[in-house]
């Protein structure tokens, strides 16, 4: 039976050692195996996060599922990002098969040098264990978060069309038929989620991201109503908003 390592996610490495020292290798991937679903594979840009006391265990935070009980045997409150992959994306746990990673492996201890190693060697170190990890696990679709991981995922893709760019006012919400090797499989580069969370600002590519996403999952699509109501919130606000609606008011 295959288990979390089986794709090609390293327990240990130390190509990166030569560069810099404080790098930590004990994030573990996500791998959750279901019948009769989607194979979907979730890639972030690292484990780092800025706060310390903060820990980061599994690749994606995605383990934390709101089942698990702490040392009073209390709840533990479901995470944000596993939350918001089942609540927005509607990516369903309980039939698809998940696997989740990240293109860097190890997690730096100094934050502030995070950004400036992560754009060096650190991802073409990790490109060969991403290679082996898409190879090995063979998902149906892929799905980047933020503008790194897109980057490097591309890199090794033998597609021409697909974007360099996905960042801001760029990111379209568009799904491509992407190929590597003897892999097809759908790819979209997506926001953080803290981006993502910006819908207002993006409108449209989130909406046609979330239908195209639910079109390949096969679940009820919710994204043009929100937009619709998104669309008449936003048209009211500036009519009660405006000089016209001030002088009715008025009369």
């Amino acid at each position: 039976m295959k288990n979390k390592y089986s794709f090609g996610y390293p327990k240990q490495c130390t190509d990166c050692c030569k560069d810099i020292g404080g790098l930590d290798n004990t994030v573990e991937p996500f791998y959750l195996e279901n019948t009769g679903g989607k194979k979907i594979m979730l890639i972030g840009q690292d484990p780092t996060v800025s706060n310390p006391k903060t820990s980061v265990k599994v690749a994606l935070m995605l383990d934390v599922d709101g089942t698990q009980k702490n040392d009073k045997g209390k709840n533990i409150k479901k995470g944000a990002l596993r939350k918001w992959v089942e609540e927005e994306l509607k990516i369903r746990f309980e039939t698809n098969t998940i696997y989740a990673t990240n293109v860097v492996k190890c997690r730096f201890e100094d934050f502030k040098h995070r950004d400036k190693h992560l754009k060096n060697s650190f991802m073409k170190n990790c490109e060969k264990y991403l290679k082996n990890e898409l190879l090995n696990y063979e998902p149906d679709v892929v799905i980047t978060f933020g503008e790194p991981a897109h980057q490097l995922f591309i890199s090794i893709l033998e597609n021409t069309d697909v974007p360099k760019k996905m960042g801001g006012a760029l990111f379209g919400g568009k799904f491509f038929r992407a190929r590597y090797k003897k892999l097809n499989f759908d790819y979209s580069p997506c926001l953080h989620i803290s981006t993502f969370r910006t819908a207002n600002k993006y409108g449209w590519p989130i909406s046609r991201f979330k239908s195209n996403l639910a079109k390949m999952l096969g679940v009820a699509d919710t994204s043009k109503k929100d937009l619709q109501k998104e669309l008449c919130d936003n048209c009211v606000g500036k009519i009660l908003k405006s000089d016209t609606f001030e002088i009715v008011r008025k009369l």
